[in-house]
């Protein structure tokens, strides 16, 4: 009877060490911060002709994890959005302009595989990019320097935009394209890097033709679909609405 007595305690006050552990636990959730923001750079490097060029710019995410934190082996497409930022673009002179896209198109990406016989992968965007850290944001954010080479499951795509050509002929193309597009280029590398204290600009801080075609037609990004690829003014390259900007009349961006 005894021995009964001091099973039945022994077992109550586990359960009750139990809960004990799993309240704290519990509160320790809810009392951590559930969003964080992460400014990173991202960059790549290609070989001009036997000269190594490089571009890089900065992009800024908030994460918002409800209780939960975003899982760095998954991305965080459910936990993330792109509070601002612009994508690297590098100015190749006669042969044009390559962009490092922040967004890839999907279907663009799968037409372009199935039609050339590419062994490339779907690029990768900024909701992604930031995973090859292989930390929470929570750890992220009590970095300030940290820097990862992209693999090739991470490469993101590429926007090229051919010398004097509209925005509308610009091509969005694999890191494999890069040589057979443009003669003499070779794709060499990315990387992402924090950058906590960079400074964040949302317009590409370049002049070109194409540039300003592209905001006239898409102030407030794409407005009227289209079968043909068209570059995705604020998910692909900068993120900055111009709905004030008296350079640019609204009326422009509903054509097609």
């Amino acid at each position: 009877m005894t021995h009964g007595i001091v099973w039945r305690t022994s077992r109550t006050a586990l359960i009750v060490c139990g809960i004990g552990v799993a309240c704290v636990a519990l509160l320790r959730a809810w009392s951590e911060p559930s969003h964080w923001t992460i400014r990173h750079r991202l960059g790549f490097s290609v070989v001009v002709d036997g000269e190594v060029k490089s571009a890089s710019s900065v992009l800024e995410l908030f994460f918002h994890g409800g209780g939960w934190k975003p899982n760095p082996k998954n991305g965080a497409r459910r936990y993330s959005d792109l509070n601002g930022g612009v994508a690297p673009i590098l100015d190749l002179g006669s042969r044009g302009m390559l962009a490092a896209a922040m967004f890839t198109n999907g279907d663009e990406a799968v037409r372009r595989k199935r039609a050339y016989g590419l062994s490339c992968k779907n690029g990768s965007d900024y909701l992604h990019f930031w995973a090859v850290f292989g930390l929470y944001p929570s750890d992220l954010v009590k970095l300030r320097e940290l820097r990862r080479e992209l693999p090739e499951k991470y490469y993101p795509s590429f926007i090229w935009i051919p010398n004097g050509a509209s925005f509308r002929d610009a091509q969005q193309i694999c890191w494999e394209e890069i040589p057979k597009m443009i003669s003499g280029v070779t794709f060499q590398s990315a990387w992402i890097e924090l950058a906590p204290d960079a400074p964040l600009i949302t317009l590409l801080p370049i002049s070109a033709p194409w540039l300003d075609e592209l905001r006239k037609n898409q102030v407030q990004g794409i407005q009227t679909a289209s079968h043909k690829y068209k570059i995705n003014r604020l998910h692909q390259l900068e993120t900055q609405i111009l709905l004030d900007d008296p350079r640019y009349d609204v009326g422009e961006s509903l054509k097609p």
